[in-house]
């Protein structure tokens, strides 16, 4: 998933007017291929400039498919005047990787350790021939290992999906200057 961060100066007095089209023009981004949603924040320091935020699946979704189409130039007419330079706006691409997918691998990775440690556990009783090897391996094992510090736990990969996760950090910039 892709952030595009286009940061625009709209000419004073201009604003309100510049939000409507921007409001009209929303559904050309959503209907573009890639585009998973957009928003637009007015900076707090110059009432002036906004920085509009889409979401794409692939840079290309966005510099091939939508620049290269008719709704593209529909955006230009629906805000071009408005804006206070001639040129493009800044933009800025940044990977983001969500925190959900972080806690999932860290998860996954957590448990496949416990069950490692808990095989050979079960495999040690087994090899020594005790009673209710597999259990009673893997308890002592794990219980051992948490002892020994190592974070040994069930992993909760199948929880249900809670919005403050999905928020996403902003990771490395992939692509930066002007259009």
């Amino acid at each position: 998933m892709i952030y595009e961060v286009a940061e625009i100066a709209v000419k004073a007095g201009q604003e309100i007017d510049f939000e409507k089209g921007v409001e009209q023009a929303a559904p050309l981004f959503l209907r573009a291929k890639g585009c998973h949603g957009l928003s637009l924040h007015r900076v707090l320091e110059n009432q002036s400039v906004y920085r509009l935020l889409v979401k794409w699946e692939t840079v290309d979704n966005h510099l091939v498919d939508f620049r290269g189409s008719d709704d593209f130039q529909e955006w230009r007419r629906l805000v071009g005047l408005r804006r206070a330079t001639g040129g493009d706006p800044f933009f800025v691409y940044g990977a983001i990787r969500s925190r959900m997918t972080r806690m999932k691998l860290l998860a996954i990775a957590t448990f496949l350790l416990t069950l490692s440690i808990g095989g050979v556990g079960g495999w040690v009783m087994w090899h020594f021939h005790m009673p209710l090897a597999w259990l009673l391996g893997a308890m002592i094992f794990c219980g051992l290992a948490a002892l020994a510090g190592l974070p040994p736990r069930h992993a909760k990969v199948c929880a249900p999906s809670d919005d403050r996760y999905d928020r996403g950090n902003v990771g490395d910039v992939v692509l930066a200057g002007r259009l």
